[in-house]
């Protein structure tokens, strides 16, 4: 540390000293420069730790939005007010708009995305603005369901085709989501949630239209349409069941320690409608009545007197005659009618048709009793003496429980079963330290000697001896980096460097086998031991003053140095 202290201090020094060498106009202008430097980062510094506040895309009324602002209160989001709207941070919008979704606070209907395109320029096209609408959204929604609790991103893409024309069929809007969860899949119920949210942002989609895929599963999901949702899921609404009627159980028997209970709902999830037509006698009724009445009379006229004497003729004949006739007609029209009675019923059922429940007693708690009954802390009865007290006992549990689990208001639904039973000291122990912590023994409140199993190591604590153990190794690495990083490495000698080997001790050095008595291994070579040690020096610094000319100069510098 010390020498990085000192390095620093020489660089300054010598840019102190740089700096007085200067003229007086070029270290004013560094100073300024230095001034201004510091100003800007002071700014940037005062402006990045500044958080921006946008509005919620929400079109709210009194009561959402009274709802919106006791959520931000409570999960302490800062919010303004103004001009009707909230402002939140720009960086949690998404969250905050993830979180209304998740709690029911808003639905996909009450957003309101036009509030986002404030920078729209009216230098744009029509079409041009439609996919950046577009595309904004998509972002808009990608954002927002990828905060959703249980995925980790998402990516929405919308397909809204062409307006129809003239002898075009009508397409509807589509679109598809695709999600990456964080665990193992997707409740119905987020699914429904990212359906009822990308159905709410583009008109004219209905939440049966939007496809969500599972992108680690590869697994599609399309959500029914409106009068088939509920109680489509049969997995889901078994196991809210049970999980409701086993916390029920294990509160009603939290008495008992140790105690393991197991239930298995069969839930009904059809989802039946009838319809009923009934008809009455019919009923006649007059709904109009013509009447018709023709009269038609002739009569012809008497003689009248001639050119001709009519002497001769009958008075009583020669007088007027005619004829008289008379129609009349009714016509009445009638309708039957028949009373009807129509009743629809949409049964979405879900209760249970029957419900098994299994409960295990550790024998330590019939053990306990035995002991407060006869008041003897330290007896020990063998399993005859016992069994009529477990007996009696379990009855009586059974008999307490099966009132829980009562289906029979429900038609079709069969009687369930209660089982219990007592489990020896090895499955109580090993139920009570697969938890991690102890199972004392009570009776009426009083502690009573018994097994008392506890875990050797809690969760919570492990974890801790997992990360203290995993910090001291990382440690460890690092003192071992830093020192391997610290150590100077042995530069070879001159000598080495020129191929002198070094001198052997002589007095420590051992005869191995008859080497030094031997002949020279070149004997038949007119060359003594110094004419061949020169000629290979000669050789190793002709590689050397080609290879490192620099090197040799510093080693020449240095032999010049030591012979004067």
């Amino acid at each position: 540390m010390e020498a990085y202290m000192n390095a620093a201090q020489r660089k300054l020094q010598s840019a102190g000293a740089q700096l007085m060498g200067l003229p007086v106009t070029a270290r004013m202008l560094v100073i300024a420069l230095m001034v201004i430097l510091a100003m800007s980062l002071f700014l940037v510094a005062q402006l990045s730790g500044r958080s921006s506040m946008v509005p919620l895309p929400l079109s709210l009324n009194a009561e959402n939005r009274t709802a919106v602002v006791a959520h931000l209160q409570q999960t302490g989001i800062p919010y303004q007010e103004q001009g009707g709207r909230l402002l939140v941070p720009a960086e949690r919008r998404n969250e905050v708009l993830a979180g209304l979704t998740n709690n029911d606070v808003v639905r996909g209907t009450d957003f309101d995305f036009s509030q986002i395109m404030e920078d729209e320029s009216p230098f744009l096209t029509r079409e041009q603005n439609r996919r950046r609408w577009m595309v904004m959204k998509m972002s808009v929604l990608s954002g927002l369901i990828g905060q959703f609790s249980g995925i980790e991103r998402a990516t929405v893409v919308i397909d809204q085709p062409d307006s129809s024309g003239f002898g075009r069929t009508h397409v509807g809007p589509t679109a598809s989501v695709t999600v990456v969860p964080r665990g193992d899949g997707l409740s119905a119920r987020t699914i429904e949630a990212i359906a009822d949210v990308v159905a709410g942002a583009q008109p004219g989609m209905k939440a049966h239209d939007v496809r969500i895929i599972d992108a680690k599963s590869g697994t599609s999901h399309k959500t029914p349409s409106e009068e088939l949702r509920g109680g489509s899921n049969h997995m889901e609404i078994k196991q809210k069941a049970e999980h409701q009627l086993k916390a029920s159980i294990e509160t009603f028997l939290e008495y008992i320690p140790g105690v393991a209970v197991a239930v298995n709902v069969m839930p009904d999830t059809r989802q039946v409608e009838k319809r009923t037509d009934g008809y009455d006698e019919p009923k006649v009724g007059p709904l109009s009545l013509e009447r018709r009445l023709i009269e038609s009379r002739s009569q012809s006229t008497s003689a009248e007197p001639g050119v001709r004497a009519n002497t001769g003729a009958n008075i009583a004949s020669g007088g007027a005659s005619g004829s008289q006739l008379t129609d009349e007609s009714s016509r009445e029209r009638t309708e039957s009618k028949f009373g009807r009675d129509a009743e629809h019923i949409k049964d979405r059922k879900g209760n249970a048709l029957k419900i098994n429940v299994s409960i295990l007693i550790p024998r330590s708690y019939f053990l306990g009793m035995y002991r407060l009954n006869i008041n003897d802390a330290t007896a020990v009865p063998d399993s005859a003496t016992l069994d009529p007290l477990v007996a009696t006992e379990t009855a009586r549990i059974k008999s307490m429980v099966e009132p829980l689990i009562d289906t029979a208001p429900y038609p079709g639904a069969q009687a369930g079963l209660v089982v219990v039973s007592m489990m020896d000291g090895m499955v109580a122990m090993a139920a009570t330290g697969g938890m991690g912590r102890a199972a004392p023994v009570s009776v009426g409140g009083a502690s009573q000697p018994g097994s008392v199993v506890a875990a050797p190591f809690d969760g919570d604590v492990l974890k801790y001896l997992l990360l203290t153990g995993l910090s001291l190794l990382s440690l460890a690495m690092m003192f071992m980096m830093v020192r391997k990083a610290s150590s100077q490495s042995q530069l070879p000698t001159a000598q080495e460097i020129v191929g002198v080997p070094p001198p052997l001790p002589t007095d420590q050095s051992e005869v191995v086998g008859e080497a030094e008595e031997s002949a020279p291994a070149m004997e038949g070579v007119e060359l003594d031991d110094e004419a061949l040690r020169q000629k290979q020096m000669l050789g190793q610094i002709s590689n050397m003053v080609r290879q490192n000319p620099d090197e040799v100069a510093n080693l020449l510098r240095r032999w010049i140095r030591v012979e004067t």
